[in-house]
């Protein structure tokens, strides 16, 4: 097990350290916090992101501490990524026999998705952290319904962890009702007491962070539930003959990738390991299972109520990760106990070799392609290069032609938009000198010392606003003269121009 977890934390470093160019997704949040204070992270995001306060306020006070890098923005994912690993080893250990565990641990260890969005700006690293918290701590409580402590423990991770990942609600509401159960089942007063002093926690902390922040987020961007990307993951109710297929492509999807697999029934031998899993996790400790799997019942709910998507991406279920890895090295180990002696060692042996193989060539994957897109890293190669060609006292002004963004099912997954977003993060992370971006016509500063740059990107946005750029040129070159330029062209009709003015009071 050491091999393979060491293993995992190679992959995870190696990825984290090769400092990949953000891609749209994560500048869309990335923007928001170079641009607002604490305050201001309560507001409904621009580039319509949803994402919970705690998380931001943790990225945020990073960004304050250590800068505006791509390490420094991903620092909290990273290190949620590598104690989520450590937790499962320690809650696989303690729960299943050697071999399980080491299954278990070396599918969590293999899978794409974990270290993926471990070294994205983005909570789902930190929902996965929260939710293998969560339920170690809910079986711990399981253990001992009497102990105050671990109630009390627990009741505090809800009380924080619902304002650093939104799925966690349904974790929390999960194993909230086995626990009640088990409760239930052998009351005490004071079992009955810690039980509902707990769920009163759980459910003031969640209806403040719904009603201070999420619900705001939600409102506006009302079109997320008709997302692209988002299609098929809820239950289609308006042709209810379809449940049956709509469960089975679910199931088989993305929402199982574990290690690796993919939507139309790419994942279908993870799904297959999962069920036996369950089946004998039935037979032997019925609790574990429920706690477990008790997480999908209320993401399902909120899916009808379409709140939620169920299934069809793994980011958004990432926090189920502990359970269907846990349960496919149950699975697996179930299914290889039925071969018999000598093919069984081969096939242990197989089976983990076949992860540690799956782990080194994902790193050298990472290795030799750093990108999630390729014009990610020329759009970033092309600000450095101007920020090394700026001198002490310049300042720079940013221009992409949008003043607001309309509402569209699409518009997040329009190539523009991300390109916009991911230029407007390298600008105000990378320049070296003062930036003021898009600023009100008639209050343009200009360098008291040096030289001023104006920068413009144009993206392809079908609503760029050539008037206003060409008034804020007329303004510049009345104010500071002609300006030098240059034109860095990009991919797909991208271009990033720089217009250098003279500095202030120059010859000209």
């Amino acid at each position: 097990m050491i091999g393979l977890v060491g293993l995992g934390v190679v992959w995870r470093v190696v990825r984290y350290a090769t400092g990949q160019p953000l891609w749209g997704d994560e500048a869309f949040l990335a923007v928001n916090l170079l641009l607002r204070d604490p305050a201001g992270l309560l507001r409904p995001l621009d580039y319509y992101q949803i994402a919970p306060v705690g998380f931001l306020w943790g990225e945020l006070a990073v960004v304050g501490w250590l800068g505006k890098s791509e390490w420094v923005l991903r620092l909290i994912p990273f290190l949620s990524g590598l104690a989520s690993l450590g937790l499962f080893v320690r809650f696989a250990s303690k729960t299943l026999d050697r071999r399980s565990a080491l299954m278990a641990v070396g599918i969590l260890a293999a899978a794409f998705y974990p270290v993926r969005h471990a070294t994205e700006i983005k909570p789902y690293a930190t929902d996965l952290l929260f939710s293998m918290m969560t339920t170690t701590l809910a079986w711990s409580v399981w253990l001992d319904r009497e102990s105050a402590r671990r109630w009390l423990i627990l009741g505090g991770l809800v009380a924080l962890g619902v304002w650093c990942s939104y799925p966690l609600v349904f974790v929390v509401a999960g194993v909230g009702v086995v626990l009640g159960l088990g409760v239930a089942a052998r009351p005490s007063r004071r079992s009955v007491l810690l039980y509902l002093g707990f769920g009163t926690i759980g459910a003031t902390s969640w209806l403040a962070s719904y009603i201070l922040v999420a619900r705001e987020q939600a409102k506006s961007a009302p079109f997320y539930t008709s997302l692209q990307t988002w299609e098929g993951a809820f239950p289609p109710f308006e042709a209810c003959w379809k449940m049956g297929s709509w469960l089975l492509d679910v199931h088989t999807g993305n929402m199982l990738a574990y290690p690796h697999g993919g939507n139309n029934f790419a994942s279908v031998g993870t799904a297959v390991l999962v069920a036996v899993g369950a089946w004998t996790l039935l037979r032997s400790r019925p609790a574990l299972l429920a706690i477990l799997l008790s997480p999908l019942a209320a993401n399902l709910l909120a899916a009808c109520l379409r709140r939620y998507p169920y299934g069809t991406s793994a980011r958004t279920s990432l926090f189920m990760a502990p359970a269907f890895c846990l349960l496919a090295g149950v699975g697996m180990v179930a299914l290889i106990r039925k071969v018999p002696g000598a093919r069984r060692r081969r096939l242990y042996r197989l089976a983990t070799a076949g992860m540690a193989g799956l782990i080194l060539v994902m790193t050298v994957v990472d290795l030799a392609w750093p990108y999630k897109n390729y014009e990610d890293g020329l759009n970033r190669r092309a600000i450095v290069d101007l920020a090394r060609r700026t001198g002490p006292g310049d300042r720079w002004i940013g221009y992409d032609g949008v003043e607001s963004l309309p509402l569209s099912n699409r518009l997040m997954l329009e190539h523009w938009l991300q390109q916009m977003a991911e230029v407007k993060y390298n600008v105000l992370a990378k320049a070296p000198v003062p930036v003021d971006w898009m600023p009100p016509e008639g209050k343009v500063r200009v360098a008291e010392n040096g030289r001023t740059w104006l920068i413009v990107h144009r993206s392809g946005c079908p609503d760029f606003d050539e008037a206003r750029l060409d008034r804020l040129k007329a303004s510049l070159a009345s104010r500071l003269g002609t300006p030098s330029s240059r034109v860095d062209r990009l991919t797909r009709g991208e271009s990033i121009e720089s217009h250098e003015y003279p500095a202030s009071g120059a010859d000209r």
